[in-house]
């Protein structure tokens, strides 16, 4: 993939360290890790089952049409 990202996955990521934010100010940092090492295993999970197809293909479409903004 490269590194461009689409506007849904930024409100994605925004959502999701926004969730992460909140835990950490209640002295959850232990536990995002264990919820961080949780979702990486079930996004491989999901990849290698072929779910995330999809989204990669509307990214890539995206990206090709010029309505990804590049990363800093």
């Amino acid at each position: 993939m490269t590194s461009h990202t689409t506007e849904k996955d930024e409100r994605a990521s925004d959502a999701a360290h926004s969730d992460s934010e909140s835990d950490s100010t209640t002295g959850g940092q232990d536990m995002d890790r264990q919820t961080e090492s949780e979702w990486d295993a079930e996004i491989e999970k999901d990849a290698k089952a072929g779910k995330l197809d999809d989204l990669i293909q509307e990214a890539r479409e995206a990206h090709r049409k010029g309505e990804t903004t590049p990363l800093p």
